[in-house]
């Protein structure tokens, strides 16, 4: 019985210490940090929403991410949509080269409610150089843990911005992007 209680106890400590510090684990805050080091290594800052989001994905639309994204699963779709039911501080879950700046939604209406619509004018005077505002999902792995889908979009002024689904594979211990599908744009 002695021999059962010490197995349950360090397997206890191993899953502990599988977790960084926010609880998360640590192939999330990696398949993220992978991402944004990826696509905004020239950046010295991103803003970045408070929270993650994942609202513009469901399973409604699996045949049109299926076409563009052969590897996906509804398996992995459902393990995305289970990794998204609660939102995650975003800064939480990023470990990036840039600067990471955080924007909440009360701050993001104080800006863009600037007169005559000059409220990206105002969010760029107050931010600088970055690439307008980003926003991200938290990852769902495949079964296998090869595969990990994630939403990733940005705003970048009134009528520019745009949404992409994309499945990111680990190659060589890096999370890199396998391909990625657009969910909107404007």
């Amino acid at each position: 019985m002695r021999v059962k209680g010490w197995l349950a106890l360090m397997a206890l400590i191993w899953m502990l210490s599988a977790c960084s510090s926010s609880g998360e684990p640590p192939a999330e805050k990696e398949v993220i940090s992978d991402l944004f080091n990826a696509e905004f290594k020239n950046a010295e800052a991103v803003v970045v929403s408070e929270f993650t989001t994942a609202d513009m994905i469901s399973q409604e639309h699996y045949d049109y991410f299926k076409q563009n994204i052969p590897e996906l699963t509804p398996e992995l779709l459902q393990a995305f949509q289970a990794a998204n039911q609660q939102p995650a501080r975003a800064a939480e879950l990023l470990e990036i080269k840039p600067k990471v700046i955080t924007i909440s939604e009360d701050r993001r209406r104080e800006i863009f409610s600037a007169p005559e619509g000059k409220g990206w004018d105002v969010f760029y005077q107050t931010y600088g150089r970055v690439p307008g505002i980003q926003s991200f999902s938290r990852p769902g792995f495949s079964q296998d843990g090869k595969y990990a889908l994630v939403y990733l979009g940005g705003s970048y002024g009134w009528l520019a911005g745009k949404g992409d689904l994309i499945l990111m594979e680990k190659v060589n211990g890096v999370w890199q992007v396998k391909s990625r599908v657009m969910v909107w744009i404007s």
